[in-house]
């Protein structure tokens, strides 16, 4: 028996950094001296986020495939206002196509 299997890996790093100084003033009857002391500190953190599926060819195909993508919504809208009559008056109208947010896995 045959089994076909996608699988697709996202990374994303995150990185902070904290920048300080400090000034200090000791001071001498006549003079003075002043030091800065001055850092920082970084941090990275990668997120992996991996999605992934398999599916068993049935035994009557001699092939199969895999495919990772989104199923979506479409839908009809239109804009416009009401008139001087409560008519709707439309200025504007079309089809909008947005992507689910789960993913989806299509097979043969």
């Amino acid at each position: 028996m045959l089994s076909v299997s996608v699988s697709v890996a996202k990374g994303h790093t995150w990185t902070g950094t904290v920048t300080y100084a400090a000034k200090f003033s000791e001071g001498i009857l006549f003079a003075s001296a002043e030091e800065t002391i001055s850092g920082s500190i970084s941090y990275a953190k990668t997120t992996t986020v991996t999605l992934g599926g398999a599916w068993k060819v049935p035994a009557n195909q001699a092939d199969g495939w895999l495919a990772l993508g989104s199923k979506g919504y479409s839908f009809n809208w239109e804009r416009g206002s009401c008139n001087g009559g409560c008519k709707w008056i439309v200025s504007n109208h079309g089809t909008a196509k947005l992507p689910a947010p789960s993913p989806y896995i299509a097979h043969s």
